[in-house]
C-alpha cells in the first residue's frame, strides 16, 4: 500500500494554494508505487531463474518418455505381436505423450523399445551405419522389411474368403478382424482371372486338397497379374498326373494285370490256408466227396471210385519204372531243348542255361513264373549294347518286393537250334534271371516267352530254388543309392555304375522362379522354389538381372542417364556384387547366411578361380571385365562397363549363386523347398563415375530379377528305392564352408592383431585390405581396390601354431614381396601347372593383394576333410608406414569343413549342430 503522510511545517502550504498540495502528494505517492513495483519484480525474477535451475534434471528427463503402455517387441516370445501393429501403438502412443519430441529422440526412444534379439538383428541389417544414424521416417520402414512375415496378397484374400465367426468369438471382435481382412483383400487390384482362380482355391476344401491349394497359391504368387485360370487349371492336371504315376509305381496295382492277362482268380480269404486240398479220386484241387469223379472205374484196378492217374498200383509201376538220375554229378544235368543243363551243382541252387543274344552267349537263370526276359548292364555291353527305349512299367520279385526296369529293347535269342526275336530289359543286377519279374501291365515277351514250354521239366527244381531267386535284384542300385547317401556324387556314380546309356534320369528343365513380391527398388527379394517331386541342382542356381543407371532430373525425379554421361558405370562383376546379403533356407531350416559381404566373396572366389580367358568372355554375363589399372578412368574394363549402360540403356545379367550347399555338385533330394532371400547393396556402393568434377548421386535402378533353377526329374522308381534307403541312414553332403568377416585398422596404426575366429580352425584364410572409403562405399572409389598398404609381416595364429613357419619380410616398395605371391599360387594348388588365375606379381602389388595362407595338415587345398581342430584363430600384421587417413578394413575368409545331412523326414542337420 501506498502510506500518505501529513505536510512537513516547512513547507508552505500557502504558496499556490490547494492545487499546489495536491499535486505534490500525488508526485509522491507515484515515486513510491514505482519503487514498490521495482522490487517486487526483482522477487520474481530470482524466484523464476531458482525454478528453472531446481527443474533443469526433470526437464531433461522428460525428454524421453517410459511409454510404459507399450511392450517390448521381441523375437523370441511376440505372443502373436506383428511388427505393423506394434509400429502403430508406439506412434499413437509417443504422440500423446510428447508429441513435440525430437526426430532423434524418436529414433532413440524405438530402439529402447526393442528386444535383445531384435535389436541385434537389426543393428546387422544397418551395416555398414549405426541404427542411431537413420531418420525417424526411415526407422519404421526398416524394422517392417526386416521383421514383417513376408505374406502374398493371395493368402489374405483366401483368409478373408474362409473367414468364419467362432463360437465363443465376441461378434464386436470378429467385425474388427473382418475388417482388416476386407482393407487386406484389395478389391480394386483384383481382375476377372484372378478372381476366378481364388474361386477354384475356395472350392478346394478337403483336407486331402492341401497340396493343391499349396500348388495354387505358389502358380498366383509366381503369375502375379498375369495370373490365368487355364494355366492354373493345367498346372494342377499335371500335378494330379504326376502323383497319380507315383503312386502307381509305388503300390502297383495287381488286378490290372490279371485284367490284362484274362485271368480269372478268386479272391483268396485270409483265414483259409493257402495250400488247397487234394482230391484222392482224381487229383484236382477239390474234396473228395464233391468229386465227379466218384463212380468213375479205374482201368488199372477195375475198381470204381477213382480214375488211372489216381491208382495205388499205376503209381507203384511208375515209381518202378520211371527214370532216376544216378548220384553224385550226374544228378545235376538236365535236358533242354537237347542243350545239357547245370541244373542242381548251384551255390544258391539257381538253374542255368547258356543263351545266346546277339550271337554272344549268355548264363541265364530260368524260372518258371517269370513273364519277362531281364539282363544285367555287363550283358548288356557284351551284345552289342542294343538301343534302349525308356519303360514305364514296374515289376516286382517273386516275393513282392520292387525291382528297378531301366530300359528296353530288342535282341536276337538262339538256344537249343531255335532263334527267335524278342524282347529283353536291363535291370542292375549283378546275376541274370531268367525271368522271376511279374510287371504291372505287361505280358511276357522274348526268350521268357518263347521257352516257356520247356519250363515245365524245371518245376520240381523251381519250387525247391524259389527262396533263393531274387536277393540280387538291387545290388548295384544299392551301390548307387549307398554312394550318394554317403556323399558322393549322384552324377558319377550313375556314370560308374550305369554306363554309357542313361537311364536313371528322365529329364533336367531350368525353372524360372519369380519373387514372392512386386519387385521394387527396396529389398530384400524373396524367392521360393518348390521342388515337389524333383531334384535340385544345387551347382546350377542363377541369379537374372535387368538394370539401369539413373540420376536426379527436374521435379526431384529420376531419369535414365544420358549419351555425355560416359564416365559412370557399375562396379566390377555387378551380377554377382549386386547382393549385400544372401540367405538359404532349406526346408525349415537355414543352412546359409552370408552376412553382409557378399560381393567381397563373390568377388575374391572370381578372381582366384578362374583364368584370364574366362574372365573375358564367359564372366562378362555378370558384368565382370577384365582390368588392368583400379580406379582408372583409361582402363579398358571400365571404359567396358560404362559401355553396358551408354545412354540410359537396361543390361541383363546371369550369373550364379554362390552359397556353400550350392558349390558342390550332389543334387537336393526331392520334396525340400528352398527359399532364397536377397538384400541389395547401397547404390553409392554398387556404382562408380571416375570423372573428375561429376558429383551427381546416381542410382541402380532394378527392372527385373528372378532365379533360374536347374531341376531333375529322376525315374520314379528310383525315388521309391531311395524312400526305402532313407529308412536306414540319412543322406549326406560334404560342404566347403565359408565365414568372411571384417575388422576396422584406424589410423596411424603400426601394428594390429584381429582374432577372427574363436571355435573352430579354419582350412584356410585369405586376407585382403581395402581402403575404409571405398569399403563402405564411394562414387570415385571401387570397393575391390585391395593394397598392401606397405604391410611389413603377416601370421595366421592358430590352435599355437603360427602360419607361416618361416614369416613373410615384406617390402612393397622395394618389391619384395615374392614369397606371399608364390605361397597364394601353392595354397590354391596352382603353383607349377598349367592352371591359373592369371595373377601378375605387378597386379599382386597393387591392387590384387590377396594373402592365402593354408592351416591344413598338409598345407595344400586336398578334397578330404581335415581332424576338427578347436582354438582361436588370430591374425596379426605390422606396417613399415603409419595406417592412412581414412582407416583400412582387413577382410578375412576362412574355409571350414562341414557336414549336412538329409533323413527320411527331410529333417536337416550339420554336425555344427551335433552332440
Amino acid at each position: 500500500m501506498v502510506e500518505i503522510s501529513t505536510i512537513t511545517g516547512t513547507e508552505q502550504p500557502n504558496r499556490h494554494g490547494l492545487c499546489w498540495r495536491v499535486r505534490r502528494f500525488t508526485l509522491s505517492s507515484l515515486e513510491r508505487l514505482d519503487g514498490a513495483l521495482s522490487r517486487r519484480w526483482r522477487v520474481l525474477v530470482e524466484q523464476l531463474l531458482n525454478a528453472q535451475q531446481t527443474n533443469v534434471a526433470p526437464t531433461q528427463t522428460a525428454q524421453l518418455p517410459a511409454l510404459s503402455n507399450v511392450e517390448c517387441f521381441d523375437l523370441d516370445d511376440q505372443s502373436g505381436k506383428n511388427i505393423e501393429s506394434w509400429i502403430d501403438r508406439f506412434v499413437l502412443a509417443l504422440d500423446c505423450s510428447s508429441p513435440n519430441i525430437q526426430d532423434q529422440l524418436k529414433v532413440k526412444l524405438v530402439l529402447t523399445k526393442l528386444g535383445e534379439g531384435a535389436y541385434n538383428e537389426y543393428s546387422k541389417y544397418c551395416l555398414p551405419k549405426k541404427p542411431t544414424e537413420f531418420d525417424f521416417s526411415e526407422t519404421p520402414a526398416q524394422l517392417k522389411c526386416l521383421f514383417a512375415k513376408p505374406q502374398s496378397v493371395w493368402i489374405d484374400r483366401y483368409e478373408c474368403l474362409r473367414a468364419a465367426k467362432q463360437d465363443d468369438e465376441d461378434f464386436r471382435a470378429f467385425v474388427n478382424r473382418h475388417k482388416r481382412l476386407l482393407r487386406d483383400f484389395e478389391f480394386k487390384k483384383l481382375n476377372e482371372e484372378q478372381f476366378n482362380c481364388l474361386m477354384l482355391l475356395i472350392a478346394l476344401k478337403s483336407p486331402k486338397d492341401a497340396e493343391l491349394r499349396k500348388r495354387i497359391l505358389g502358380k498366383l504368387t509366381a503369375d502375379g497379374d498375369k495370373a490365368k485360370y487355364d494355366n492354373v487349371v493345367s498346372d494342377l492336371q499335371m500335378f494330379l498326373s504326376t502323383i497319380a504315376e507315383a503312386k502307381a509305381i509305388e503300390r502297383p496295382s495287381h488286378s490290372n494285370v490279371l485284367a490284362i492277362n484274362r485271368k480269372q482268380f478268386q479272391k483268396r480269404e485270409p483265414n483259409k490256408s493257402p495250400t488247397q486240398p487234394t482230391c484222392w479220386r482224381c487229383g484236382s484241387g477239390h474234396e473228395p466227396r464233391s468229386c465227379p469223379h466218384s463212380k468213375a472205374t479205374c482201368r488199372k484196378c477195375s475198381k470204381v471210385g477213382h480214375l488211372q492217374n489216381m491208382c495205388a498200383r499205376h503209381r507203384e509201376w511208375l515209381s518202378k519204372h520211371s527214370r532216376k538220375p544216378t548220384q553224385g554229378k550226374q544228378m545235376n544235368a538236365l535236358q533242354l531243348g537237347g542243350i545239357s543243363v547245370n541244373a542242381l551243382n548251384q551255390p544258391s541252387r539257381l538253374v542255368e542255361a547258356p543263351v545266346d543274344v546277339n550271337g554272344k552267349p549268355i548264363d541265364f537263370v530260368f524260372d518258371p513264373g517269370a513273364e519277362i526276359t531281364v539282363i544285367d548292364e555287363e550283358s548288356h555291353h557284351q551284345i552289342g549294347r542294343p538301343r534302349l527305349i525308356q519303360c514305364s512299367e514296374s515289376a516286382k520279385y517273386h516275393d513282392g518286393t520292387e525291382c528297378t526296369l531301366l530300359g528296353k529293347g530288342f535282341a536276337t535269342f538262339t538256344f537249343g537250334g531255335r532263334t527267335h526275336q524278342g524282347q529283353f530289359y536291363v535291370k542292375i543286377v549283378s546275376l541274370l534271371h531268367f525271368g522271376k519279374l511279374q510287371p504291372d501291365k505287361l505280358r511276357g515277351a522274348g526268350v521268357g516267352a518263347l521257352f516257356r514250354s520247356l519250363m515245365r521239366y524245371l518245376l520240381p527244381i523251381g519250387k525247391q530254388i524259389g527262396s533263393a531267386i531274387g536277393r540280387q535284384g538291387m545290388e548295384s542300385g544299392n551301390r548307387v543309392l549307398t554312394n550318394v547317401l554317403e556323399g558322393k556324387d549322384l552324377k558319377e556314380s550313375l556314370v560308374s555304375e550305369i554306363p554309357p546309356t542313361n537311364v536313371s534320369v528322365v529329364r533336367s528343365f531350368f525353372r524360372q522362379v519369380l519373387p514372392l513380391a512386386t519387385i521394387t527398388q527396396e529389398s530384400p527379394y524373396l524367392f521360393r522354389l518348390y521342388s515337389d517331386n524333383l531334384w535340385t541342382d544345387l551347382s546350377r542356381i542363377y541369379l537374372y538381372l535387368e538394370l539401369s543407371i539413373e540420376k536426379p532430373g527436374a521435379n526431384d525425379k529420376w531419369v535414365a542417364i544420358e549419351d555425355t554421361d560416359t564416365s559412370v558405370s557399375a562396379i566390377q562383376g555387378i551380377g554377382q556384387t549386386f547382393v549385400q546379403q544372401l540367405k538359404v533356407t532349406v526346408g525349415n531350416t537355414e543352412v546359409y547366411d552370408s552376412g553382409n559381404l557378399y560381393p567381397f566373396k563373390a568377388y575374391i572366389t572370381n578372381e582366384l578361380s578362374f583364368p584370364v580367358n574366362a574372365k573375358k568372355n564367359f564372366l562378362s554375363s555378370t558384368g565382370y571385365y577384365h582390368t588392368v589399372n583400379q580406379d582408372d578412368s583409361t582402363d579398358d574394363g571400365f571404359k567396358e562397363r560404362c559401355k553396358i549402360f551408354k545412354g540410359g540403356k537396361n543390361a541383363q545379367f546371369l550369373s550364379r549363386l554362390d552359397f556353400d550347399l550350392g558349390n558342390q555338385e550332389l543334387y537336393l533330394l526331392n520334396n525340400l523347398d528352398l527359399l532364397f532371400t536377397i538384400y541389395k547393396a547401397k547404390d553409392v556402393f554398387l556404382l562408380q563415375t571416375l570423372k573428375a568434377n561429376d558429383s551427381t548421386k546416381y542410382r541402380l535402378t532394378v527392372h527385373d530379377v528372378k532365379i533360374y533353377a536347374k531341376m531333375v526329374e529322376v525315374q520314379p522308381s528310383l525315388n521309391m528305392s531311395l524312400y526305402k534307403t532313407l529308412e536306414k541312414q540319412p543322406a549326406t553332403y560334404a560342404v566347403r564352408k565359408t565365414e568372411i568377416k571384417s575388422s576396422f585398422i584406424s589410423v596411424g596404426r603400426y601394428e594390429f592383431e584381429y582374432n577372427v575366429f574363436s571355435a573352430t580352425i579354419p582350412r584356410r584364410v585369405i586376407i585382403a585390405l581395402v581402403g575404409n572409403s571405398a569399403f563402405h562405399g564411394d562414387y570415385k572409389l571401387s570397393p575391390f581396390m585391395f593394397e598392401p598398404f606397405d604391410l611389413r609381416e603377416i601370421s595366421v595364429h592358430a590352435g599355437g601354431i603360427v602360419y607361416p613357419a618361416v614369416p613373410y619380410k615384406l617390402n612393397f616398395s622395394n618389391d619384395h614381396f615374392v614369397t606371399a605371391f608364390v605361397d597364394m599360387y601353392e595354397a590354391l594348388g596352382m603353383a607349377n601347372s598349367e592352371r591359373s588365375f592369371d595373377i601378375s606379381m605387378a597386379q599382386f602389388k597393387k591392387g590384387w593383394s590377396f594373402f592365402v595362407i593354408p592351416l591344413t595338415s598338409t598345407l595344400d587345398d586336398s578334397c578330404g576333410f581335415e581332424l576338427l581342430r578347436s582354438g582361436s584363430t588370430n591374425v596379426r600384421a605390422t606396417f613399415n608406414s603409419p595406417i592412412p587417413l581414412g582407416g583400412v578394413e582387413m577382410i578375412v575368409l576362412g574355409e571350414f569343413d562341414q557336414m549336412i545331412m538329409v533323413d527320411y523326414n527331410r529333417h536337416i542337420v550339420t554336425d555344427s549342430k551335433l552332440g
